[in-house]
């Protein structure tokens, strides 16, 4: 890993962009490899980070969702 890759990485990490600085070399040599425009490798790692941030939205909700049925459970409020 050259500098310019390490302070790329470290500036992800920094705007909690993980997945970005996880992929984004692999993306850039890929989109140079098929001459792809700067635009198509920005929407490529974009919608990664978005796919990743939704995911985790989803788990999250999914998991208060089973915490708030659990205490509703053991408090006497759930619905039989």
């Amino acid at each position: 890993m050259n500098l310019q890759h390490a302070r790329i990485a470290e500036l992800c990490i920094q705007l909690k962009l993980e997945r970005i600085a996880a992929d984004w070399a692999h993306l850039a040599q890929q989109s140079a490899d098929e001459q792809a425009s700067f635009a198509d490798f920005l929407e490529k790692i974009l919608s990664g980070d978005l796919m990743q941030y939704k995911g985790a939205r989803d788990r999250a909700s999914e998991e208060a969702m089973a915490e708030l049925a659990r205490q509703a459970q053991e408090s006497g409020m759930g619905y039989e």
